[in-house]
């Protein structure tokens, strides 16, 4: 197999790129039971980091 190449996208580009992303994400967070999800999944790691560290 050969190398990956590649390409060097402009920063403006990536932004304008990412933006509907970013607001689609936002959005679907803005969801009581999404963000719930969330929150519960941050405790567990927060605790997983500190019954391993």
């Amino acid at each position: 197999m050969g190398q990956a190449q590649t390409i060097n996208i402009p920063d403006y580009q990536l932004e304008r790129l990412a933006q509907p992303l970013i607001e689609a994400v936002a959005v679907y967070f803005e969801n009581p039971d999404v963000r719930e999800q969330f929150e519960k999944w941050e405790r567990e790691r927060a605790e997983r980091m500190v019954s391993n560290g």
